[in-house]
């Protein structure tokens, strides 16, 4: 039986804190990888002061400021997926 085909999304954001990379791929999970489009963005200056404000910050943070900033996180992660998709649809 032939594997399925299918495709993927990945985003990161890596350890220089410079934004966040979105790849689209299409697989099989084995054998067949191929890649339909990469897309990335820059933080803004504002937001890597937060970032850093943030990361191994666990004494004196408190939750609700961190889910504030998680949700931002999240909301820019989205946008940098519909970025790509709307990329790749044009």
């Amino acid at each position: 039986m032939k594997p399925k085909i299918i495709k993927a999304l990945g985003l990161m954001s890596g350890t220089s804190i410079d934004g966040i990379d979105a790849a689209l791929i299409e697989t099989d999970g084995q054998d067949h990888v191929r890649s339909l489009g990469v897309h990335g963005r820059p933080y803004t200056e504002e937001f890597r002061a937060k970032l850093r404000k943030h990361l191994g910050n666990d004494q004196g943070t408190k939750v609700p400021a961190i889910a504030a900033f998680e949700r931002e996180l999240t909301e820019l992660h989205a946008v940098i997926a519909q970025e790509l998709l709307q990329k790749l649809n044009e």
